[in-house]
């Protein structure tokens, strides 16, 4: 009415109106420049179309079974695409509500307590928030998270004994995972589901959950060396002022490599297994630098690990492995080496551990595993 402070009528403010028309877009338009976090090099910019930010929102909003009753609570940053394209932008096109929570920086009570009090619906993470709710004890009896109806993981691999820790602690709380790229956004998913990762055919062989299934919206393939592949209206157009890395992305067929490793079970779910640069080939043999990194990370010493391939002139390439330390913990190289020993093949087990305080890393779920070689490598 018109004894509310600051009241305005919606027909004053519509003759307030410049009545310029709107710029028209066509669907190829630019619509955002977003970088990549450059985990290998530095970042490059991507030219992200209007019908990919459209085709995005209506693949999250079918993953999700996103309304206008939802609450979601952001803690990704929203100047990468999974804060942004996966989670802002399709809760506030749903008519949702939108809570954004600053770094959590460690501190699981921090988290929970947001998605307690803000009674948010659903949440999206990556492998370091799972990690941090998993491993905080008897969590489930302090914050209930009644309203939650789903957690949602992307980034890097969720260990799948992690994951099943949270089915544990929150049955009531169904599992999403979803994979995306900031080139392709979601492009494959699992909707929200209370079935126990376990039974998913190749979880316990490949130590992860599933990512999902090919989305609506988009093609996906693995080829012959294993690489997912994406085309379709969700993929980006190229990479800003750099035509070289944007020909090198594309095969003649117009299919997006993604530089993941990905294989499918007989169910049709997809697991991602490693990216195509940290497969390390010594001797004639790949070494999968995200299996050694899951049996240093079983160690209970150990609260973070990252393993790159370096130059070797009688193997061609060895793993380095770098170690945080819990705290209070003190452990020697050669224990770590024959922890490792003691559950990979020898050539797999790491030539060199070193002691870090931290890991260098580009964006909220991923290593900067260049900054890590050119710290053996001296360049």
């Amino acid at each position: 009415g018109e004894g509310v402070l600051g009241y305005q009528s919606y027909e004053e403010l519509l003759s307030t109106g410049t009545g310029e028309a709107l710029a028209k877009v066509n669907p190829e338009d630019v619509q955002t420049l977003m970088y990549t976090a450059g985990t290998t090099g530095s970042p490059k910019g991507c030219l992200l179309p209007y019908r990919k930010t459209l085709h995005n929102v209506l693949n999250a909003q079918l993953t999700f079974g996103l309304n206008e009753a939802d609450v979601a609570l952001c803690t990704l940053p929203l100047f990468h695409s999974g804060g942004l394209f996966i989670q802002a932008v399709p809760t506030l096109c749903t008519g949702g509500t939108l809570l954004l929570l600053r770094r959590v920086r460690g501190d699981p009570h921090r988290l929970l307590e947001a998605l307690e009090k803000g009674k948010a619906t659903w949440f999206l993470g990556v492998a370091f928030h799972a990690k941090l709710l998993a491993g905080l004890e008897k969590a489930e009896d302090t914050y209930r998270l009644e309203a939650m109806r789903f957690w949602a993981f992307g980034g890097e691999a969720i260990p799948y004994d992690v994951v099943e820790k949270l089915q544990v602690k929150w049955p009531h709380i169904a599992l999403s995972f979803c994979y995306g790229t900031t080139e392709t956004s979601l492009s494959i998913a699992l909707p929200p589901s209370k079935r126990r990762v376990s039974s998913y055919l190749l979880a316990k062989s490949t130590r992860r959950a599933p990512a999902g299934k090919p989305m609506p919206h988009c093609e996906v393939k693995i080829s012959e060396e294993g690489e997912i592949l994406v085309k379709g209206p969700i993929v980006f157009l190229g990479y800003h002022e750099n035509p070289e890395a944007t020909a090198k992305a594309f095969d003649e067929d117009g299919w997006y490599h993604t530089g993941d490793l990905a294989i499918m079970d007989e169910e049709g779910y997809i697991y991602v297994v490693d990216r195509l640069y940290n497969v390390i080939k010594s001797g004639g043999e790949k070494i999968l630098a995200t299996e050694v990194e899951e049996v240093l990370l079983s160690h209970p010493a150990i609260a973070d690990a990252a393993v790159v391939g370096v130059p070797d002139e009688k193997w061609g390439e060895r793993p380095i492995a770098f170690v945080v330390l819990k705290p209070g913990f003190e452990e020697e190289p050669e224990q770590l080496k024959a922890f490792c020993a003691s559950r990979l093949a020898k050539f797999k087990v790491p030539d060199k551990i070193i002691f870090v305080e931290e890991l260098p890393r580009a964006g909220p779920d991923k290593v900067a595993r260049g900054g890590l070689r050119k710290l053996v490598l001296g360049d």
